[in-house]
Order: C-alpha cells, then sequence, then structure tokens
C-alpha cells in the first residue's frame, strides 16, 4: 500500500536510494564535502515542504557516510512519530467530529425536548383555562340558581306572610262572629226559658180553668136534679154543651201547648178534684175572660216559638255556615302551613345545596391555586432547565469553535520547533544533532 501511494515509510527511509549530488544539494543544504547541514533555515517550512524532501530522499541512493545513515535513521525514526502523532490528530479530529456531532445531536434532542415541554405547558396552561372557564360558568350557573331559590324563597316567605296575615284577620273575624252568635243563643235560650216559664204559667191557669169549668158543670147537674125550669135546663144545657166544646177546645189547646189533659184521668180523680173545688162559684164571663186570656198566651206562645224557630234555624245556618268557613280557613291554613313547611325544607334544602356549592367551589378553587403553583414551579424548573441547557450549548459550541480554530490554524501536524546546538570540532566543521519535534 506504501509503494502504490508513494508514501515514504521507516523501511524506505532506512534503505533510501541517492538520486545523485546535485538532486540532494537541491533539496537540502549541504556542506562543501557534501554532509547536510540542519540549519533553523531549513526547518522553516510546511509540513508539505518536509513530505517532499522526504520522498526525494526516498528515492534518492543509499548513503554510504555514517552520519548521513544515522541522520536517516533519526529521520526514519521522526518519521514513525511524525505519523503517530498524525494518526492521533486523525483520531482526535474524528473523536472531535464525533463528538461535535453528539453535541449536534444532543442540541437537536434538546431543542425536541424544550419544544415538547413547551407544546406540552401550553396544552397544559389550556387545559387550565379551559377548566378555569367550566369552573367560572358552572360557578355562575350555580349562583344564578341560587340567586333563583332566593328569590323562589322571599316570594314564597311574603306570600306565606301575607296568608298568614289574611287567616289571622280572618280568625278573628270568624271569632266575632261566633261569640256574636254565642251571645244571639244565650239571649235565644234565656228567651226559651222565659217561654217555658210563660208555658207553665199558661198551664197553670188551664188547670184552674178546667177546675171552674167542672165546678160549673156540677152546679148544673145538681141544679137539673133539683128540678128546675126545662128552659133554664135547655139554658144550662146549652150553655154546658158550650163549656163542654170551649173545654174540648181548651183541652186540644192544651194538649197542642203540651199540657196534660185533665180528662184522661180516672173517674176517681176527676171527682175528687171536682169535689176539692166544688165550693167556688165562677161565672161564665169570667172563664170566658180567661179562655180569652188563653187563647192570646197561646198565640203568643206560638208566636214566640215561631220566631225562635226562625232565629234558632237561622242561627245554626249562620252557625253551620260559619262552622263551614272556619273548616275551610282551618284547611288553608293547615294547607298555608303544608306549605310553608315544604317552603321552609326547600330553604334548608337550597342553604345546604349552596353550603356544598361552596365547599365544592372553595376546594376547586384551592385545586386551581395549587395547580397554577405546580404549573408556575414546573415552569420555572424548566425554564432553569432551558436556561442550563442553553449555557452548557453556548459552552459546547465555544468548545466547539475552539476546536475547530485549532484544527483550521494547526494543520495535520503539530509546529515543528529545532533545537540545533552547535558543536565546533577540532576541525571546525559543525555537526549536525538530532532533530526534536516538540508541540
Amino acid at each position: 500500500m506504501a509503494e502504490e501511494d508513494e508514501t515514504p515509510t521507516p523501511t524506505t527511509l532506512r534503505q533510501v536510494m541517492w538520486d545523485g549530488q546535485k538532486h540532494f544539494s537541491r533539496s537540502l543544504p549541504c556542506d562543501s564535502d557534501g554532509s547536510l547541514l540542519c540549519t533553523e533555515e531549513s526547518f522553516e517550512g510546511s509540513d508539505e515542504k518536509l513530505l517532499a524532501m522526504l520522498g526525494d530522499m526516498a528515492r534518492g541512493d543509499p548513503e554510504q557516510d555514517a552520519p548521513s545513515r544515522v541522520l536517516l535513521d533519526e529521520c526514519g525514526a521522526l518519521w514513525e512519530e511524525v505519523h503517530t502523532e498524525a494518526e492521533a490528530q486523525r483520531e482526535m479530529q474524528l473523536r472531535l467530529r464525533r463528538e461535535l456531532r453528539h453535541l449536534q445531536e444532543r442540541s437537536h434532542r434538546q431543542h425536541q425536548e424544550s419544544a415538547a415541554f413547551m407544546q406540552r405547558l401550553s396544552s397544559a396552561r389550556e387545559a387550565l383555562a379551559e377548566k378555569i372557564r367550566e369552573a367560572r360558568s358552572e360557578n355562575e350557573e350555580l349562583r344564578r340558581q341560587l340567586r333563583h331559590v332566593k328569590e323562589r324563597v322571599g316570594c314564597n316567605s311574603c306570600s306565606l306572610s301575607e296568608s298568614i296575615r289574611e287567616l289571622n284577620a280572618h280568625a278573628a273575624e270568624l271569632q266575632a262572629e261566633i261569640w256574636e252568635v254565642s251571645d244571639c243563643q244565650v239571649n235565644l235560650v234565656d228567651q226559651l226559658h222565659e217561654a217555658s216559664e210563660t208555658q207553665a204559667r199558661l198551664q197553670a191557669e188551664l188547670q184552674r180553668e178546667r177546675v171552674k169549668t167542672w165546678r160549673q158543670s156540677t152546679d148544673v147537674v145538681m141544679a137539673f136534679a133539683g128540678g128546675k125550669d126545662m128552659k133554664e135546663i135547655e139554658r144550662e144545657e146549652s150553655e154546658r154543651q158550650l163549656l163542654e166544646a170551649q173545654l174540648a177546645e181548651v183541652a186540644e189547646r192544651a194538649a197542642a201547648c203540651g199540657v196534660p189533659p185533665l180528662l184522661e184521668q180516672d173517674p176517681e180523680t176527676a171527682e175528687a178534684t171536682l169535689a176539692m173545688y166544688g165550693d167556688v162559684e165562677v161565672p161564665f164571663s169570667t172563664v170566658q175572660r180567661y179562655l180569652e186570656e188563653m187563647e192570646e198566651l197561646r198565640a203568643e206562645l206560638q208566636t214566640l216559638e215561631q220566631g225562635v224557630g226562625s232565629n234558632d234555624g237561622e242561627a245554626e245556618e249562620r252557625l253551620n255556615s260559619e262552622q263551614e268557613e272556619l273548616s275551610a280557613l282551618q284547611a288553608e291554613l293547615i294547607d298555608a302551613e303544608a306549605r310553608a313547611e315544604s317552603s321552609k325544607q326547600d330553604l334548608e334544602e337550597a342553604t345546604s345545596l349552596f353550603s356544598t356549592l361552596r365547599v365544592e367551589v372553595n376546594s376547586e378553587q384551592d385545586v386551581l391555586r395549587q395547580a397554577e403553583q405546580a404549573a408556575t414551579s414546573r415552569r420555572d424548573l424548566f425554564r432553569s432547565q432551558v436556561e442550563e441547557k442553553r449555557r452548557e450549548l453556548l459552552k459546547m459550541q465555544e468548545t466547539t469553535d475552539t476546536l475547530i480554530d485549532d484544527l483550521n490554524t494547526k494543520g495535520c501536524f503539530w509546529s515543528l520547533r529545532q533545537e540545533v546546538p552547535k558543536e565546533v570540532h577540532a576541525e571546525g566543521r559543525h555537526h549536525p544533532t538530532r532533530l526534536r519535534f516538540t508541540p
């Protein structure tokens, strides 16, 4: 491979074939005796000149001089060192290129990670904003429902208080009417007592009139038994029939008034009663007057009974109607109380729901604050990481630029520095020393 590309190797350097003194003198400075002079001017050149010189030396004749051979051996050793340094330089370049590629890949990956982080951050912000909007909309809806419930509860409270006031006023009116009806009933009871007393008094008077009538009948019978005149007897008979008719009518009236008839008694009791009142003489005009008074009393009693009955009926009707109204009002009051209780339960449920919603809103706000704090901390951490990555990237870029500048300025080899100490022998000749390549 070395023969194909004509690259000198340590073996070819040791087996050099010189192509004449003229060609060698063109390449290197020589002394008058043909020895190679290694001065500072001979090493001032580029790597290309050195390679060209070494190539010319490789194509020359073998040196028979011992110093030249030694110098060629040293040049071969130096060539090996130069080759090793070139290999190391190439390896360093490859390593630097790999590191640069790795840095570029790392920078690209960090850029992708930064873009992914920014995308995640933007998506997280959008999700957080959407969640905040949803929470705000839910909060507004709950507030609207709460205001509606409060308004409804206020309306129900107003209507309930108004209904309670109306019911209380109506109950007071009904109570006043009940007291009036009670007073009317007391008055009617007093009137009934008075009518009962009057009826008892009339029954007593009727009983006395019956006794008188029986007494007169007895007198008529006794007169008839004493042999009086037929005309007088007929007259007494007609009077007796009239009295009997009147007594029958009085008895009917007494029976209608509830007075027990005297004729229904047994004959012995009737005779005893008649014997008791036998000595009393009552004229017929008195009996007639008493009967008329009894008729008047009976008419008054019937009138009172009719008035009392009509008043009782009206009072009962009014009492029944008022009781029905009171029952309806009581039912309405019960319904209103039930509605008030249901409204109270609704209010309690709305209050509990409002408390629950307030707790949920507070918890949601706490969660949102925690999420915002976490997002802020993550954003700060991400920013610090991005800044650190940027600093590292800048440092790597600076290192890469420095390495690239070093590669551009130094080339494939290190700079050559010559240390050629001059040693003068007895003959006054300058003998070259070993070449040393130092970085």
